[in-house]
């Protein structure tokens, strides 16, 4: 899987936005919006949402989701240490996992649809890798050298930390 240190789409976009504000407040009488949209390739109506102060849209709507982004992206790292120690799960199983780490907050809250759990894969692509696959589709992809390659990596690591 990706690094757990790397950063989403979105997370991205966000950072070149607020270099791009820094970069305007620097000198605002020979800076532009427009300038520093195409200097930090951002959108120039994102970054004037940004300078007006209005938030990027999954900040504004965490309220409204079923688990907070700090939440998903906990539950995001486990599935993936969970698929890095050779245990990739199901769609069923994350469904059964985000309906638990819900229930903490939300002890009423029974099981999460379906469609909960592919909007969750759709804010973490990185996980969409992860996922156990058929047998057969899983040894006809396992034939490729970057395979190969990451499995002696991980095992690697994993063989330093044993006694």
């Amino acid at each position: 899987g990706k690094s757990k240190k790397n950063l989403t789409d979105s997370e991205c976009i966000e950072s070149q936005v607020a270099k791009a504000i820094n970069w305007i407040k620097e000198d605002p009488a020979q800076r532009s919006q427009r300038k520093a949209s195409k200097l930090f390739q951002v959108g120039l109506k994102r970054l004037q949402n940004r300078m007006k102060g209005v938030p990027p849209r999954r900040v504004a709507h965490a309220r409204q989701q079923l688990m907070s982004p700090p939440e998903e992206r906990v539950a995001a790292d486990f599935i993936l240490s969970l698929a890095d120690h050779g245990f990739p799960i199901t769609r069923k199983d994350a469904r059964a996992y985000l309906s638990t780490v819900i229930r903490n907050r939300r002890p009423d809250y029974e099981l999460c649809p379906m469609n909960f759990v592919d909007r969750f894969l759709q804010r973490h692509p990185e996980i969409r890798t992860c996922f156990r696959l058929s047998l057969d589709r899983v040894q006809a992809g396992a034939a490729n050298p970057e395979t190969i390659a990451d499995y002696f990596k991980k095992y690697e690591i994993v063989s330093r930390n044993v006694p």
